[in-house]
């Protein structure tokens, strides 16, 4: 339960910095779409998922209930975007929500891939490829 309890402080830390990190108001000039924020956008959604996805531990149960976590942080990850149209010199893109959306995929691809290799017992362990 402690390390449950420690995803869960990290996933809503994670929340509030990216929040913040929206709040910033940045001098207007021309939008430029560098590959800092495309690695910035994937990297925060892609340890916000994870961070999300073990914060809920055995709660997730089906599929089903996986989706509703993937739904969950690209609804975040639009309501960010959406934050920023009331900062002054932001922007709310598709781009960047897409960018999230990668991110949140990834995440929860690598963890299922993970779980899936972790559960399974080692050949040589009692019980290995039964």
């Amino acid at each position: 339960m402690k390390k449950i309890t420690e995803w869960r402080i990290l996933t809503v830390v994670i929340a509030i910095m990216i929040f913040y990190i929206s709040s910033l108001i940045r001098i207007p000039g021309p939008f430029v779409f560098t590959m800092s924020s495309i690695y910035y956008h994937f990297g925060i959604f892609f340890i916000f998922q994870w961070s999300l996805i073990e914060s809920l531990g055995e709660k997730i149960k089906s599929e089903k209930h996986l989706l509703y976590v993937i739904a969950f942080a690209i609804l975040y990850g639009i309501s960010d975007e959406l934050h920023q149209l009331f900062v002054p010199g932001r922007l709310c893109t598709l781009s960047d929500v897409g960018i999230n959306t990668v991110g949140i995929i990834s995440a929860t691809v690598i963890y299922i891939i993970y779980k899936m290799c972790t559960s399974y017992k080692h050949i040589s362990e009692p019980g290995g490829w039964d």
